[in-house]
């Protein structure tokens, strides 16, 4: 990873600009997005992570169910948003001023109170987020933010 890139990333976000990664399986999103955070200091942060079952969401020591597999397809599991709706409501009532989210994709599209609280917090604050290539639920609203920048890693 190039680290021009990293710091572009981390000055982008220190100006309050909100920047989005994407880019194909193994491009480095998740590693490129750990390096930024790790650097940052004072962030919310949100999670997901894929299992043998499915998808859960991870906030601080909270978990929760997001998508599952049935007939060898992920579903949505829209209760399992729950907890990212309390992470941003947290996020939005609080002083920290990024939020940073490692990745939307297709799961969200079940619960559009989560995306838009993500939208709002875009707005209001700063969000760094990785970004599923295809069927990512959050690129219609993308039109709503003031200014952002969407990185593509397999065009690095």
């Amino acid at each position: 990873m190039k680290k021009q890139l990293l710091d572009d990333v981390i000055t982008q976000l220190k100006n309050g600009n909100n920047v989005f990664i994407t880019g194909s399986i193994g491009s480095g999103k998740t590693t490129l997005f750990q390096k930024v955070v790790s650097q940052l200091g004072d962030v919310t942060l949100i999670v997901s992570q894929k299992s043998a079952s499915g998808v859960e969401l991870f906030f601080g020591a909270e978990r929760a169910k997001i998508g599952r597999y049935i007939d060898r397809r992920m579903v949505s599991c829209p209760r399992g948003f729950d907890l990212g709706l309390v992470a941003t409501k947290q996020f939005l009532s609080g002083a920290t001023k990024l939020l940073a989210i490692d990745e939307i994709g297709f799961l969200e599209a079940a619960r559009r109170d989560y995306l838009e609280l993500i939208v709002k917090s875009a707005q209001q604050k700063t969000l760094f987020a990785v970004l599923r290539k295809e069927n990512c639920a959050l690129k219609p609203y993308l039109k709503q933010l003031p200014g952002y920048a969407i990185i593509d890693l397999d065009r690095q």
